[in-house]
C-alpha cells in the first residue's frame, strides 16, 4: 500500500518497503536551559537563518541519510533520501 502522508513518494530501493525509516533530518528547536521546544517541520515566517534547513514539500531534504527500519519489516538498507524516492 503507497504512503500518502509524511512517507509519500518514499519507498526502500532493496526491499520494497513503505513501513517506516530512520531519516537523519535538521529541524529548528526552542531551546531553553531546562529543555527544548520542538517547532515543527516548517520554518517560522520571520526565519533569520540562512537558507531553510528543512524543506518545505515533505520535511525531508535529497541528502538526508534514511535506512530503512528493521525493527518493523525492512530490511536495513541505507542511503540519501534521494535514492529512496520513488519516480
Amino acid at each position: 500500500m503507497a504512503n500518502t502522508e509524511n512517507l509519500k513518494g518514499i519507498r526502500c530501493p532493496e526491499c520494497f518497503s513503505e513501513e517506516a525509516f530512520v531519516v537523519q533530518i535538521t529541524m529548528n528547536v526552542v531551546m531553553h536551559d531546562d529543555g527544548i521546544a520542538f517547532m515543527g517541520c516548517r520554518q517560522p515566517e520571520n526565519d533569520h537563518f540562512p537558507g531553510r534547513a528543512i524543506p518545505d514539500d515533505d520535511g525531508f531534504g535529497d541528502d538526508n541519510p534514511i535506512q530503512c527500519f528493521e525493527r518493523r519489516g525492512g530490511c536495513g538498507h541505507w542511503g540519501t533520501v534521494k535514492e529512496f524516492r520513488v519516480g
